[in-house]
């Protein structure tokens, strides 16, 4: 699936706007804010805690490294055309990054016995457009309707094939999810995951991508689910999450 492209392209202050957003978005995100909880149920899971945290940590710290890169921080007040236009591409026209996103929502939808094709986002798609979405969800002026136009349908569809994948590997393991949880935003931290660790790969192409994003995936569905009955029930889910065999052997002794 291809990005639409936009009918012109955004004006010097609406593209600094939009860079601003996006810097304003990733600089102010705080781990520890939006997962109150998970270090003692991941402890309780037998899990390695800090190994979370810095793959968390590190993912949106990655983000803040790409916003500086590309020339936008708390101290820069103007922004060339170049740059703010280089972060409007990256919603959506990195292909050489979709083979990660797709074996990861692969690995996913076999764990989870789902649809693999319901699951896997084309190349030109990814997290960017939604991270572009989102920075500019309250903004009533011009520059976030016309991301809404132009990306609004691709949102949609990411949105609705995360929280599709997300929920069929939970509804899998007879797992429910720790409230104030969603299904739909442990869908978006995954993907916040991975984009945060391909993205990083592009300036240090030694990063080994798929050990991070699969352990830090595994941290954050152990971490914010637990069986409703029993949460002794995080220890057969932390080794379900280890291999496909092993959530299909969980879901067939829970649906006897």
């Amino acid at each position: 699936m291809a990005v639409p492209p936009t009918s012109a392209s955004p004006a010097p202050d609406a593209r600094h706007r939009l860079l601003a957003a996006g810097a304003e978005l990733f600089s102010s995100f705080r781990p520890e804010d939006v997962l109150p909880g998970v270090r003692s149920v991941c402890r309780a899971a037998g899990l390695p805690t800090g190994s979370f945290y810095n793959c968390f940590g590190n993912a949106t710290a990655y983000h803040r490294d790409l916003i500086r890169w590309l020339g936008a921080n708390d101290e820069t007040a103007a922004v060339s055309d170049d740059t703010s236009a280089t972060l409007v591409d990256l919603a959506g026209q990195v292909p050489e990054l979709a083979p990660t996103g797709a074996q990861l929502m692969s690995a996913m939808a076999t764990a989870a016995g789902a649809d693999a094709e319901r699951m896997i986002v084309d190349a030109g798609a990814s997290a960017r457009a939604q991270y572009l979405l989102s920075a500019l969800a309250e903004d009533e002026g011009s520059v976030g309707a016309d991301i809404r136009e132009h990306y609004g349908a691709l949102y949609e569809h990411l949105a609705a094939n995360q929280l599709a994948g997300t929920q069929a590997l939970l509804d899998a393991v007879g797992a429910r999810i720790r409230p104030p949880f969603t299904a739909e935003g442990i869908g978006l931290l995954i993907s916040a995951l991975t984009d945060g660790f391909v993205l990083r790969a592009k300036i240090d192409p030694s990063l080994d991508v798929v050990t991070l994003v699969e352990d830090a995936t595994r941290a954050l569905i152990v971490g914010l689910v637990c069986h409703p009955d029993d949460d002794r029930d995080l220890d057969d889910l932390a080794a379900a999450t280890l291999d496909a065999a092993a959530v299909r052997g969980l879901a067939e002794r829970r649906s006897a």
